[in-house]
Formats: C-alpha cells, structure tokens, sequence
C-alpha cells in the first residue's frame, strides 16, 4: 500500500505465481485477492487511510541457472537453435554439434527434457533401440554381422535422413497430437544442395509418414531463420523469416 504522500506503508507480499503452492496468503493460481487490514509494516495503524495499491509483475529477465549442465549423460549442447515445449510441459532442444575448424563437420541432435532442465531421452540421432519400422523416412543398410545400421546422406552433417542437413536457428512448433514440425539446412547456402522443406517427426522419434522431410519452400536458395506457427485448426503452418533469393 502507497500512502497518499506516496511513502509505502505497508508490503502485502509477493510471490512466483502459477502452478507450484506459493506461500501464504497467496493461494495456486493467477488469480489472486489479498485483504489489508489497515496496518503498516510494523503492526500499527496508518493514520491517513487514503491510500492507493501497487501492483508490480516481475517480468524482468534474470539469470537463474544453466540448465543441463550437470546433465546425465553429460551433452555437449554446441549451438542451441531451437526449443519447443508440448502441451505436457516437456521441452524439445534443437542442438548443431560443432568441432570445426578440426574437421568441419556438424550434426543436428534433438533432445527432450524436463521443464527443470533434467536431461530425458535423445530422439535424434536416433536410439539403437528404435524399431525401424516406426522409422519409414530412414534407410537401413545390413552390415557383415548382419545389423541393421542407418544409411549415412551427409557425410559432413553426419545425417541418415534424407535432406537432414544442419538446421539452423529457427522457432519451431508442436502439434497438438504429438508431432514435431521444424525446418531442414537444405537450402540456406550455395553448397547446401536440395530445397529447404518442413520437417515433421513425432515427440517420441518416430515418423509419422512416408517420409520425414514435408512440403519444399521452392527452387532457389532459402536463407534466414524461420518462425513457425500453428493456425487454430493445427491444419496449417505459418511460417516466417525465411528470405527468397533466386
């Protein structure tokens, strides 16, 4: 409370609001509502009840913590250059591994982990583990053993999905259903063969179609960081930031 000389009287509280119980009097929820009764700091009474409330959110950026970096198994993040959360509060990381200017090569990984930051599963590249029949868009080459391993496309990207060549910095969108929809590397560069195409992968790795690579943006080179967004129906794909140059 604010007096009318404008001197605080009086700290009602404050709190990290949402789902988590914060402290008393505040209670689960946005939606708040706390009664004052007429004391200032101290316990005693405000003399001059003329007196306005102010009410502050704190929104103002702070660093709190690194998230995953003491993450089991330790990941080596390289560029960050994309995150989406699901509707079950899980948070898919699109990372590009970099140990150029060794050897220049670079690979796309995509991680899911908690909202805390707790390293979850790797969804690409994709678990030894994964039946290959929930992976229709990759081929599979059998070895002298006869194990059955991804073929390789990009011996520089290190990819084993066709036009999977480094996506680059982009915001990517969740369906409501469960599928994961982002954009490829083709395309952004002279030397990066092929058009630049959406991506669509379901949140538990597997791909939901024939093929993991969508509809193409066109011929020509398709530069910038793209933006995407579902419409309202989840029918359609906004997209935006990416530059035509013919």
């Amino acid at each position: 409370d604010v007096a009318a000389n404008g001197r605080i009287v009086r700290h009602l509280g404050g709190a990290a609001l949402g789902a988590k119980n914060p402290p008393p009097p505040f209670r689960p929820g946005l939606s708040q509502s706390i009664e004052w009764d007429g004391t200032d700091d101290i316990g005693k009474p405000v003399a001059d009840a003329r007196c306005t409330v102010r009410v502050r959110l704190g929104l103002t950026a702070e660093f709190d913590r690194f998230i995953g970096w003491k993450s089991a198994p330790p990941l080596n993040y390289g560029l960050i250059n994309g995150l989406a959360v699901t509707p079950d509060r899980k948070v898919y990381v699109l990372s590009i591994s970099r140990d150029a200017p060794r050897s220049g090569r670079s690979e796309n990984r995509l991680w899911v982990m908690s909202k805390e930051g707790k390293y979850l599963k790797t969804l690409y590249p994709f678990p030894a583990s994964k039946d290959p029949q929930k992976l229709p868009g990759v081929d599979f080459l059998s070895s002298e053993k006869g194990r059955l391993e991804p073929r390789i496309y990009d011996r520089v990207c290190i990819s084993s999905l066709p036009q999977m060549r480094a996506a680059n910095r982009q915001t990517m969108a969740v369906t409501a259903d469960g599928r994961l929809v982002f954009t490829n590397g083709w395309g952004t560069e002279l030397y990066a063969f092929g058009p630049r195409s959406l991506m669509v992968m379901q949140t538990d790795g597997s791909i939901p179609r024939e093929r993991l690579d969508g509809p193409t943006f066109g011929k020509g080179i398709k530069a910038g960081y793209s933006h995407l967004a579902l419409s309202p129906d989840q029918k359609s794909v906004y997209v935006a930031g990416i530059a035509v140059s013919l």
